[in-house]
């Protein structure tokens, strides 16, 4: 009976892929059941999740708007519609916008195996790419952040257009090539990350699909490599939608001013290539992950550059050295750093240097190299092969171990903006949240020296101004405040509530007109918001 069970184990990948999908999927959705319990936190969450728009639920109105809108600086519509379905359904309780984002990444951890499996036809192997996939404590961010939907939901997609389009490559038709199209579309309109997926279809193609001559020939005899302008050809309409959405994507960021603070391009480049490296390096030993990781405009120090320089230079010639004998390292490879591509800050959007959400589809190329790496090592052991496989089995239990120890700092704002404020220096926009959790509680001694200090770390971080603002105003400063509200908005114009709280102090110093012109400001900024139009009409000037 043991050795019954044990080898029906041994085989369940291969014999029982729904089965053994099923179970994974259950595995990572256990490991963050816990967020359900979790709460909103202050950075993001408000902007996307306690908005006017999402009040109603879905209604035509709101799926207009989810079209039409480049709220947070960019455009994904079937985000919002996911969010507004949560809203229709369950109401404004965060606890449910965890559970659909834990309820994604599972089913996007068991996709991902189903089509890897597919691919490979190396059932284990692609079992332990997708576990890694979905334990891995790098993507604890993207699951327990319900501000990152757009990850899990584009991540479950990809690995749909991955199972779709192994399909399509095994058994032909129109129907199949149109339906990984179709959810290819999908996946751009969650978040439009996926851009580089045609990059990746053409790297399938050298393996494992072995299409074309850079890799192994194909198996079957008489089999001659497919022209690469026909491998071209059948991924145009792929590079079109890609196209599409990065043009969308440009213009949804420059109106949300996501492009104001560009530092110099060299100095971009240069938090790129350390970017890539420290990736990697997390990957392997994911120690000190925070939610914000600050960049800082000359920053980059010599030594780390030319050590993740080194380490590029190094994976990219051992890839193209092993391309011939093993193409799944240069695949892996290239995967990882093509879909890194849009988001290393070359063109640079948003304050951090890095960011763990942006691992989430590019690590995968590394599970894949690592381990069918490790899987051939194995393989080639005689009696130390249990060893190396349970060896194996402990790194990955270290993993969840840590991701679930990850978790746990998403369990409130105090806990996680603390852990961040801890594991890396002068981080300005832990410090400011910390300060805006103390002054909700009333905690003002507190509110002020974690905005005095975010302020020392990041003298033109506006936010902290602003901040600094209410508290002062709270405490019956009005002058003061005054001064650090117009702080906030020479760092940072066009911000409406900035103007409409500097016209609530000026109106509190007396100063009646010079506080109607910036209730006044603020509606020409924002002809929707409310509490500039309330003031306007309490002073008898709308």
């Amino acid at each position: 009976m043991k050795g019954s069970f044990s080898q029906a184990l041994r085989t369940l990948p291969e014999r029982h892929a729904a089965l053994s999908a099923l179970a994974l999927a259950c595995l990572v959705a256990g490991l963050f059941a816990r967020t359900v319990r979790f709460g909103y936190i202050l950075l993001d969450d408000p902007d996307y999740i306690q908005r006017a728009s999402l009040a109603a639920g879905l209604t035509a109105d709101s799926i207009h708007w989810a079209f039409t809108s480049f709220a947070q600086a960019n455009w994904h519509p079937l985000t919002w519609l996911s969010y507004l379905l949560d809203v229709s359904l369950f109401g404004f309780s965060p606890g449910v916008f965890h559970a659909t984002n834990v309820a994604l990444h599972a089913a996007a951890t068991a996709v991902l195996f189903l089509a890897l499996r597919s691919l490979t036809a190396a059932p284990w192997r692609s079992l332990v790419v997708a576990l890694l996939f979905g334990i891995h404590p790098l993507h604890v961010e993207s699951v327990t952040w319900i501000s990152e939907r757009k990850d899990v939901l584009s991540g479950f997609f990809f690995a749909a257009v991955l199972l779709a389009w192994s399909r399509y490559q095994q058994a032909g038709g129109p129907l199949r090539y149109v339906l990984a199209l179709f959810l290819y579309a999908l996946g751009l309109l969650a978040k439009p990350m996926l851009v580089t997926v045609p990059f990746v279809l053409l790297l399938l193609d050298v393996w494992p699909l072995g299409r074309t001559s850079l890799g192994p020939r194909p198996e079957e005899e008489g089999r001659s490599p497919v022209p690469l302008r026909r491998l071209l050809g059948e991924k145009g309409p792929f590079f079109a939608l890609a196209a599409a959405s990065s043009a969308i994507t440009v213009v949804a960021q420059r109106a949300g001013g996501a492009f104001s603070d560009v530092a110099p391009l060299g100095d971009r480049v240069l938090n790129a290539i350390v970017a890539v490296g420290s990736y990697l390096r997390r990957a392997v030993w994911p120690s000190s992950l925070a939610v914000f990781y600050p960049y800082r405009v000359g920053g980059t120090s010599a030594e780390a550059v030319a050590a993740s320089l080194a380490a590029i230079l190094a994976a990219t010639a051992l890839a193209a050295w092993e391309l011939r004998r093993r193409p799944w390292l240069a695949v892996g490879w290239c995967w990882y750093l093509g879909m890194l591509v849009p988001v290393l800050g070359l063109l640079q959007v948003g304050g951090q240097a890095m960011a763990d959400r942006y691992t989430y589809l590019p690590l995968v190329g590394i599970f894949i190299a690592a381990t069918w790496a490790a899987g051939e090592a194995i393989s080639a052991l005689d009696r130390w092969r249990p060893a190396a496989v349970a060896l194996s089995g402990a790194a990955l239990l270290a993993l969840g171990v840590t991701a679930a120890v990850q978790v746990n700092y998403w369990r409130d704002g105090v806990s996680l903006f603390e852990h961040t404020a801890s594991v890396t220096e002068n981080n300005w926009v832990a410090q400011d949240l910390l300060g805006t959790i103390a002054l909700q509680a009333g905690e003002r001694e507190k509110a002020a020296r974690d905005f005095l200090e975010s302020i020392r770390s990041n003298p033109e971080y506006a936010d902290a101004h602003f901040h600094l603002g209410l508290l002062l105003s709270e405490m019956g400063d009005p002058a003061d405040a005054v001064a650090a509200y117009r702080r906030a908005i020479e760092l940072s114009p066009g911000i409406p509530v900035f103007h409409n709280n500097l016209g609530n102090a000026l109106y509190l110093m007396g100063r009646r007109d010079d506080a109607v012109a910036q209730y006044r400001e603020a509606l020409r900024l924002d002809p929707t918001f409310g509490l500039a139009a309330e003031n306007l009409r309490a002073l008898g000037a709308r």
